[in-house]
């Protein structure tokens, strides 16, 4: 199902572009509205600081004025005990004015900063990431087998995107999924064996058969960097069997170590021979087809990365939104231009049988949702292009036929959320196009959202909560969001080439609550 700008010219994305424009225009808002947040709490406390600096000096100025003038040496005795409980009286009240000055000025600053902690940025990034990926995103995948039956199976997927921007979310593993479980290698390849060296019943090392197909898949690696996986004799994460790196830092040339009781390398990689090369990626092949789509299955934002920097650490997340905005920036601009009616951007779909579907959105809706920001919020969107007599002072490309492929940085193994890695084009897998979704009321509510981790770690199994982060579950967690269709996994994102080829960098998925306009939304045309 292909998408086409309104003029019937190919679209460079395999998605409906209006849904992922909505939601990143809320997601920039809401950031923006947090910088705004943040630039009032700042003026607010310097306000606050200087006039509680002033009050504090005040009552320090007369409690040494008192002081002065009760001070004599030469009263008599009485006098002076007198004198005693009127400065012991003076400096409590003194001290309880001072208290309360600072009580004043920390419960002001706290109520100004009040909505602009790290959950309140988390939470808009969590409904963009969880739904949405901006253009051209690299996904990686990490799974692996639970320990024992209360540690089940988790994943985790690494979204990178253009400007040094990235996500790691979660993924919950729907009932009845493959890779809800262990899966044994006989349910993917059958009577597959490999030939490796090992001791015979004497003792003498000899080359022998090694059956697989007794074996579970335990553990999955797929990122730019590292292709590999691990088979054990039992069903869980550490077990005895096999490591098989089929691709690493560029070395194409797949090696198999043996692993002992405990998960650990037992002795060396070693290359496989061409033939046993042969079996394995085949395998490979199919374990990546099934494993691909847990990619749609991500249900919380764990962590956020701005340039290597958590976006909770940054000083304001204005950098975070015009990373959003600038991303999507140049195909709004592309589809006002291909649009057909003025101050409309439409897409238009292939349903087949020489129908298409027409989808559209008032510019004006976009640009309403922005509306109610500062002037200088406001500002950041005028690359859109939407709005009358601006737009001429844009600076990014106009078009992504012209955006190279992103610069996408790179990082060792087990550092996966410092930069996720991006996946390799060359090993796309190919899927059919998602079944349409069922109605509301047939779709199953998500699971509860797997733990938070610390995903500056490796894998698994989690470490404590990173509250400071991302907070209350309740804060960021959508509650029974239906789950989104399956497709491939979408991989390494550079721009179209050639007679406008269609990205597979994008997916359909439930369409956002977008602002009725008159008239019918969607036309069905002859083609």
């Amino acid at each position: 199902m292909r998408y086409l700008y309104g003029d019937s010219s190919a679209f460079p994305l395999n998605e409906n572009f209006i849904e992922t424009l909505a939601a990143a225009t809320d997601c920039s808002v809401a950031l923006l509205k947090i910088d705004e947040k943040l630039h009032k709490a700042r003026h607010t406390t310097r306000q606050v600081t200087e006039a509680a600096n002033k009050e504090q000096r005040d009552i320090e100025r007369v409690a040494a004025r008192m002081n002065a003038a009760l001070d004599d040496d030469e009263l008599s005795k009485a006098t002076s005990k007198v004198v005693a409980e009127v400065q012991a009286s003076a400096k409590a009240h003194f001290v309880r004015a001072l208290k309360g000055i600072d009580g004043w000025r920390q419960s002001t600053i706290e109520k100004a900063h009040r909505g602009t902690g790290p959950a309140d940025v988390m939470a808009p990034l969590d409904r963009f990431f969880v739904r949405h990926e901006l253009p051209y995103t690299a996904w990686g995948l990490r799974w692996r087998a639970g320990e024992s039956d209360a540690d089940p199976v988790q994943a985790q997927v690494y979204a990178v995107m253009q400007r040094g921007l990235t996500a790691t979310l979660a993924v919950t593993i729907p009932e009845g999924h493959r890779w809800a479980q262990p899966v044994r290698v006989s349910q993917i390849e059958k009577k597959l064996s490999i030939e490796l060296m090992g001791k015979s019943w004497l003792g003498k090392e000899k080359m022998k058969e090694e059956a697989l197909d007794r074996l579970y898949v335990t553990k999955i690696t797929r990122t730019s960097e590292r292709h590999a996986f691990e088979l054990g004799k039992k069903p869980r994460e550490n077990s005895a069997g096999f490591r098989f790196v089929m691709s690493e830092a560029g070395k194409k040339q797949p090696t198999v170590q043996r692993l002992d009781a405990e998960g650990q390398p037992n002795g060396d990689p070693v290359a496989l021979t061409q033939l046993d090369a042969l079996k394995l990626k085949k395998l490979w092949r199919e374990i990546e087809q099934s494993v691909a789509d847990l990619v749609f299955h991500r249900s919380r934002l764990l962590a956020s990365t701005f340039h290597q920097q958590r976006v909770t650490e940054l000083p304001t997340p204005i950098k975070v939104a015009m990373v959003l905005i600038q991303s999507v920036a140049p195909l709004v601009r592309d589809m006002a231009a291909h649009s057909r009616t003025p101050g409309e951007l439409q897409l238009k779909r292939d349903l087949g049988d020489g129908r298409r579907e027409e989808l559209f959105i008032d510019a004006h809706e976009i640009t309403k949702k922005y509306s109610q920001l500062t002037p200088r919020s406001r500002e950041l969107f005028t690359c859109f292009g939407l709005e009358a007599g601006r737009g001429a002072d844009f600076d990014l490309q106009t078009s992504y036929s012209s955006i190279p492929a992103p610069a996408l940085g790179t990082s060792s193994f087990g550092m996966p959320s410092t930069i996720p890695p991006q996946l390799s084009p060359s090993v796309a897998p190919s899927a059919p196009p998602p079944p349409p979704l069922p109605p509301s009321s047939e779709r199953a509510p998500r699971s509860q959202p797997v733990p938070t981790y610390d995903v500056s770690a490796e894998l698994l199994p989690p470490p404590p909560a990173l509250p400071s982060e991302v907070g209350p579950a309740s804060a960021i967690v959508p509650v029974h969001r239906p789950p989104p269709p399956r497709r491939a996994l979408p991989l390494s994102s550079a721009p179209p080439q050639g007679d406008n080829t269609v990205s597979a960098s994008g997916f359909s998925l439930p369409k956002p609550s977008l602002p009725a306009r008159r008239g019918r939304s969607v036309r069905a045309v002859n083609s």
